[in-house]
């Protein structure tokens, strides 16, 4: 229960850290969305018994904070979840590199959901003519702050899991 809590704790954090700095960044120069790294690190190092109830508290306040339709950051991170935690025993490749192209096939991943439900809402968007560009951007974005993102979640898991470990659900990776 100490690792939920903790791993809810740090979506909250990356969650406001979002909402409260960069969101006052302009459209073009905005990053992606920070937990989709984190739902990414959850499939791919830690146990579903820790990651799945972080990520549903976190979805469900993604989804009250956006002005998207109910239910899309829940699902999107869920499912990341889900088909990633699956692949990680058919890809054998370095943390890094892993946790790199995982988070940007999460991120396309993200855009498509958003796209499909902004399209078969009740009021029916287009589809963006600049959402390429966007896309770009948030990918770039991704290229750099990914190995901070990896190396920042190493360390904070690695620290939570020292200070957890008399719980059952420590030290797991795979």
């Amino acid at each position: 229960m100490m690792l939920i809590f903790c791993h809810i704790c740090l979506a909250v954090f990356i969650i406001a850290f979002q909402a409260g700095v960069l969101a006052y960044l302009p459209i073009y120069a905005r990053p992606c969305d920070f937990m989709i790294p984190l739902a990414v690190y959850l499939a791919l190092y830690r146990r579903p018994a820790e990651g799945l109830p972080a990520l549903l508290i976190a979805g469900a306040f993604m989804d009250a904070l956006s002005s998207g339709p109910i239910g899309v950051y829940i699902t999107t991170y869920i499912w990341i979840f889900l088909v990633f935690k699956r692949m990680t025993r058919l890809l054998h490749i370095h943390y890094a590199v892993l946790f790199f192209i995982i988070s940007c096939f999460g991120l396309l991943f993200e855009n498509t959901v958003f796209w499909i439900a902004a399209l078969f809402s009740a009021h029916p968007q287009p589809f963006p003519a600049t959402g390429p560009a966007i896309v770009s951007v948030q990918l770039a974005w991704l290229a750099v702050t990914a190995p901070f993102l990896f190396a920042g979640m190493e360390k904070y898991f690695k620290a939570v899991d020292n200070v957890t470990s008399g719980s059952r659900f420590s030290a797991y990776k795979g």
